[in-house]
């Protein structure tokens, strides 16, 4: 097994903590460390395409001349998987945070238990921000526009009403009509009434599930971005990183409900 970390930084106990670090973005890395750039790569793309960039790489460079059923996985620098007994906080310093063994995370994995790792589901929760009230309540007026509820998008914290907070929540709602029909009905379904998230674009798995997943991924993604394109400059720096925003929703909604999942607690290290 191989877990890649992304990192666009330097963070000194990456080489104890049993990662192979990929770097991202325009920093260049120190010495031992995989970067997307060689090779055929979306390398440029990282301010709108966030970690997949990596993620592209280690697919169309990697991942593809391994064998099908060896297990590799995605972390951060800062975010961590932990095994489910390791009694380990949810937030540590680095220096506190002794690593793992791997086989401690992957045994679900290799017992058949599962064909996908993911982090913990995070309840979502409406922010009390008057100025993210008001953009609740102009999604949730839309929502029939979709298919979905207006008093379910007001008054529960959906996929829907928490994206549509935090960024636009015509981007996503768009974003679905490129996926194949197929996939679009239940993942319109999942963002309407889904009350948690599995976040970060983070999960472990076998090859054939992993390719099988990034092939979906990525032709959907592309044909976003053709059509977005114009409106990404436009954005700030925040928003300009949709099509990361957009992934990690699909990512949550295709391993939960096209793949037999576990979970996994993931500790967020604080101060690197």
């Amino acid at each position: 097994m191989t877990l890649y970390c992304i990192t666009h930084k330097a963070v000194d106990p990456l080489s104890r903590w049993a990662v192979a670090p990929i770097a991202v973005g325009a920093w260049v890395p120190p010495e031992g460390h995989l970067t997307d750039k060689p090779g055929d790569n979306i390398s440029a793309k990282n301010p709108h395409w966030c970690e997949l960039t990596a993620q592209y790489w280690l697919w169309r460079n990697v991942l593809t001349r391994e064998p099908i059923d060896r297990i590799n996985g995605f972390c951060h620098y800062r975010r961590l998987f932990m095994p489910p007994s390791a009694g380990l906080p949810a937030r540590s310093v680095a220096s506190a945070f002794p690593g793992f063994a791997q086989e401690a995370l992957v045994g679900p994995l290799v017992e058949d238990r599962c064909d996908v790792l993911l982090p913990e589901p995070m309840p979502l929760v409406h922010d009390r921000d008057w100025r993210m009230t008001l953009k609740r309540a102009r999604a949730a007026w839309q929502a029939p526009r979709w298919g979905g509820s207006v008093w379910r998008n007001w008054s529960e914290a959906t996929v829907y009403s928490h994206y549509a907070e935090m960024h636009f929540i015509e981007d996503l709602m768009e974003a679905i009509a490129d996926l194949p029909p197929e996939i679009a009905r239940p993942f319109r379904e999942h963002v309407m009434t889904a009350r948690d998230l599995c976040p970060y674009n983070m999960f472990i798995a076998r090859n054939e599930v992993i390719v099988t997943y990034f092939e979906l991924l990525f032709s959907w993604l592309e044909r976003v971005e053709r059509r977005v394109h114009g409106k990404l400059g436009r954005y700030d720096r925040l928003q300009t990183r949709l099509l990361g925003f957009l992934s990690e929703r699909f990512c949550s909604f295709y391993f939960r409900t096209q793949r037999q999942p576990a979970y996994l607690p993931v500790c967020f290290i604080t101060d690197v």
